[in-house]
């Protein structure tokens, strides 16, 4: 006898019907026949049915405990694109704290520049003010004799004003100098701070999109990691389901092939008996554990988390997640980055 890969419960079912009906002749069969028949058919069974029957449960049970494996690689998948968002979310704290100082400077730059122009123009006001008295010219009236003056007086009194009048000049275009020098000393102060605030908000501007591309990366990572976890999981649920279908109808045929072999036994060894007819019908009615063939499948494990970025650069989440404690008077840049929405 040779097991094929189909079931052999039908012709299992067949030698027992042909053992049963012996069993029922037995009378008519010779003692040296009947111990013929029930060497080979055991020697059947021991050396050929029930190994084959054991093969195959352990080959059916290593294909379902495989799967164990299957589950653990899409975990391990999941874990090392987790270790491997791990690079960004540790720099991104840094970032945010690092961007943020830079505006706070700049911030500060703004302050002082506003500050330096509102002093600009009230120094311009006053050099106006200052070098337009230097160009007066003394009025007629101021000019005009007094009644009853002598013309010699009245020399006098012009050439003392006059003499006064030059003192002035001179005064306010000394003082005209002097604001002339502290406006162009402001205004190469403002220019000097414009400056340094426009290095700054460049700065700045390129640590925010170091920044926002940080997160973009890890929004990546994050997006790939659970897109292949899912998939590698599904994979994983479509292939158990189908093979634990198959092994549960073929654990259900090893079954039944097992208690028959039990009962051809069970016959076989009621034919050396007395009464062989009531003997066979026990064996025939008897009930075999098959407790050795059962099949222990797997616990699917459930699905683990798996995040994906909540604040995407561009919008009001991510700004008010991100940006918070920034100065209110210093303007963003927009997002640049390749995520940005």
């Amino acid at each position: 006898m040779e097991l094929s890969s189909s079931s052999t419960t039908p012709f299992l079912k067949s030698i027992e019907s042909t053992l049963l009906a012996m069993a029922k002749n037995a009378s008519q069969a010779s003692q040296d026949f009947m111990s013929r028949v029930q060497a080979d058919v055991m020697g059947t069974i021991t050396e050929e049915l029930k190994p084959q029957i054991l093969a195959e449960h352990g080959l059916i049970q290593s294909q379902v405990a495989q799967f164990t494996g299957f589950f653990e690689r899409c975990e391990m998948q999941r874990e090392a694109g987790l270790n491997t968002s791990t690079h960004w979310q540790e720099s991104i704290p840094g970032l945010i704290v690092d961007h943020r100082t830079c505006r706070i400077q700049e911030g500060t730059f703004m302050l002082k520049l506003k500050i330096c122009r509102e002093k600009l123009e009230s120094f311009k006001h006053v050099d106006a003010s200052t070098c337009q008295q230097t160009a007066q010219l003394p009025d007629a009236a101021s000019c005009a004799s007094l009644n009853g003056e002598t013309a010699e007086a009245y020399h006098r009194r012009m050439l003392a004003h006059f003499e006064t009048g030059l003192q002035n000049i001179k005064t306010q275009k000394m003082i005209c100098a002097n604001n002339s020098q502290a406006l162009q000393l402001q205004e190469a102060a403002c220019t000097g701070q414009e400056q340094e605030l426009q290095q700054t908000t460049s700065k700045c501007v390129t640590k925010q999109n170091t920044l926002d591309s940080a997160v973009c990366d890890l929004g990546g990572s994050m997006n790939t990691t659970c897109a292949g976890y899912r998939a590698c999981r599904s994979q994983a649920n479509d292939s158990y389901k189908l093979v634990r279908h198959t092994v549960k109808s073929r654990e259900t045929t090893l079954h039944e092939e097992w208690r028959a072999l039990q009962r051809i036994e069970c016959i076989l060894h009621a034919l050396t008996m007395a009464d062989i007819v009531s003997a066979a019908q026990d064996c025939a009615n008897a009930v075999h554990g098959v407790a050795h063939l059962l099949v222990n499948y797997v616990t699917v494990p459930s699905l683990s988390a798996c995040e994906i970025l909540a604040e995407v650069p561009g919008t009001p989440e991510y700004a008010a997640a991100v940006f918070k404690g920034m100065p209110a008077d210093v303007p963003l840049a927009a997002c640049s980055a390749a995520c940005c929405v």
